[in-house]
């Protein structure tokens, strides 16, 4: 096996793999191999993105390399094919400015069932980066409305809450539609898929706006109230309640 047949297995690869590739590296070092092993750890990371071994390839340059050495990762990590497992490496370098660049130049493509990443990268990338946390958080929404995935409607109505917090002066520049679009296209989209009528008797929105009026911040904690009493299959229906 060569070291690019090790680097190659790395990618996606359990521990064993991992502490394999490690140990041929420990090897090629104490064989006087340097370069080798350098150019193992080189693969390894083009193949897994991972940050690790990048620290420790980084750790082996000469002076002064560490500059361009950083600069070509991270440009060949917004360039990867696969933008899940870069935006996993950048939240670990941590790398949030190249994380967020990522975000937005993908902006379409994310896929909201990955939320054991993407939930942790939006809230990790709204305080200085709303316009890609909304673009996150708005992945997750829309996965879980489109696929209907009731169980998770609850989790739903906080992504839609976390939206409304952000900061979302510069979506426009950014080529996204205003909140208020995407609420109301939630409500074209989704407005009528509640499923069995005890979905769409579940909450009772119409009455609940006319108690409390029309100010947003007072409906969001109605609707808020609705969802921690309704089960979880009634949530839906709640949730449609914060889009108007």
């Amino acid at each position: 096996m060569t070291t690019a047949d090790l680097a190659d297995n790395f990618a996606g690869s359990d521990l064993s793999d991992r502490e394999r590739v490690r140990l041929e590296i420990r090897i090629l070092v104490a064989l006087g191999r340097k370069n080798e092993a350098q150019d193992l750890r080189w693969r390894t990371f083009e193949a897994a993105l991972d940050a690790e071994i990048l620290r420790d390839y980084v750790a082996h340059l000469g002076d002064f390399e560490e500059f361009d050495a950083l600069e070509r990762a991270f440009d060949y990590a917004v360039a990867h094919p696969d933008q899940h497992r870069a935006l996993s490496f950048f939240l670990e370098w941590p790398g949030h400015d190249l994380a967020a660049k990522l975000v937005l130049g993908r902006c379409d493509t994310w896929a909201g069932q990955h939320y054991g990443l993407l939930l942790p990268a939006a809230e990790a990338l709204e305080h200085d980066h709303p316009v890609a946390a909304t673009i996150l958080y708005r992945a997750l929404l829309d996965d879980i409305l489109t696929r209907a995935r009731s169980q998770a409607y609850g989790h739903a109505a906080r992504y839609l809450a976390k939206l409304d917090d952000l900061d979302t002066t510069d979506l426009a520049a950014k080529g996204l539609s205003s909140h208020e679009a995407y609420r109301a296209g939630l409500r074209r989209s989704h407005g009528r898929k509640t499923g069995s009528g005890a979905l769409s008797r579940a909450v009772p929105t119409a009455e609940a706006e006319a108690n409390v009026g029309t100010e947003p911040n007072v409906r969001f904690r109605v609707t808020c109230q609705c969802l921690l009493m309704a089960r979880p299959g009634r949530c839906r229906a709640a949730l449609l309640a914060l889009g108007g």
